[in-house]
């Protein structure tokens, strides 16, 4: 991804619309990694309680 961005700074094209292409692939990178980071914080929750209630070792 990253490296289009580049490409695209190489080719010319206008400063702006890069900019704002990197913004779009960073807003999608940051939700990407926030749901990710909500899903393992949840598998974590149902492990630990596991292991408290049921006595999975």
């Amino acid at each position: 991804m990253e490296e289009t961005v580049e490409e695209f700074e190489d080719s010319g094209m206008d400063s702006l619309t890069v900019s704002l292409y990197q913004m779009d692939l960073d807003r999608a990178q940051f939700l990407l990694r926030s749901y990710l980071r909500i899903r393992l914080q949840k598998v974590s929750q149902i492990v630990y309680y596991g292991y408290c209630v049921y006595d999975w070792v």
